[in-house]
C-alpha cells in the first residue's frame, strides 16, 4: 500500500537515481505536442519494483472496484470525484491503458 513513507522513499530514489526528458513536436494540424519521459537508473529489481508500486495511484483492490462501478454504469466523473482523483485516471483504467495486469 502506498504510504507517505513510501512516497518519500520513492522521491528520494528519483532524486538520486532518476532523470527527466522533455520534447516538443509539431503536429500536422499546426499545433504542438509535448512529451515528458521520466526514468530511474536502477540495477536492483527489488528497489525498482518498490519504486513502481509507490508511484501507483490505485491499489489492485481499488482498480477492481473502479471496474465494477464502471460495469454497473456509474460515470467516470462521479467515480473520480468520489475518490478525489482526476477523471483521466479513471478513463485510462476504463480504456485498458492502465493497470492491465490487475485481474
Amino acid at each position: 500500500m502506498r504510504t507517505r513513507e513510501e512516497l518519500a522513499w520513492a522521491a528520494g530514489l528519483f532524486d538520486g537515481e532518476g532523470w527527466a526528458s522533455a520534447a516538443r513536436y509539431s503536429r500536422k494540424s499546426g499545433g504542438m505536442s509535448a512529451t515528458v519521459t521520466l526514468g530511474v537508473a536502477q540495477n536492483h529489481r527489488e528497489e525498482l519494483g518498490r519504486f513502481h508500486d509507490a508511484r501507483r495511484l490505485y491499489s489492485p483492490d481499488q482498480v477492481r472496484d473502479i471496474r465494477r462501478r464502471l460495469e454497473s454504469g456509474e460515470r467516470q466523473f462521479s467515480i473520480a470525484k468520489a475518490l478525489g482523483r482526476d477523471r483521466q485516471s479513471i478513463h485510462r483504467i476504463a480504456a485498458g491503458r492502465a493497470y492491465r495486469g490487475v485481474v
